[in-house]
């Protein structure tokens, strides 16, 4: 990612990075596939401590980021299938439901990345060291 998005949220957003250092890693595997790990979180950020999850049940409103990513999916993916490869719309209605189910944990994670970023914004904090 470059350098001049270090300090914005869309460089913490895109990194899966810590939305308060910009250089911890949210979650534990970076694996996204791996069904087992997509979902494990760190509690804190593991360079500067901050505490990911605010309150019980903060993560409820990452649902609204995720029901925004999968409307642009759908609106993308007929746009790219419908129009521009000409597949019949009963194609796309039966095969985007596989498309929804690789796209899950990729939206997941985005969707709880987006969601600590709407109330956290970076801050300049010397690194604290282990």
């Amino acid at each position: 990612m470059s350098s001049f998005l270090f300090k914005t949220r869309i460089y913490s957003v895109f990194t899966s990075t810590c939305p308060a250092c910009h250089k911890g890693e949210v979650f534990k595997s970076k694996q996204i596939f791996n069904l087992k790990q997509f979902d494990k979180m760190h509690e804190h950020c593991p360079i500067c401590g901050h505490q990911y999850e605010k309150e019980p049940g903060f993560f409820y409103g990452a649902m609204y980021a995720s029901y925004g990513l999968m409307v642009g999916l759908f609106v993308v993916s007929f746009a790219i299938f419908v129009w521009g490869f000409k597949i019949k719309m009963s194609s796309y209605l039966i095969g985007f439901p596989f498309l929804v189910l690789l796209a899950a944990p990729y939206v997941f994670r985005m969707s709880r990345i987006i969601w600590m970023n709407l109330f956290t914004g970076y801050k300049e904090t010397p690194e604290i060291k282990n």
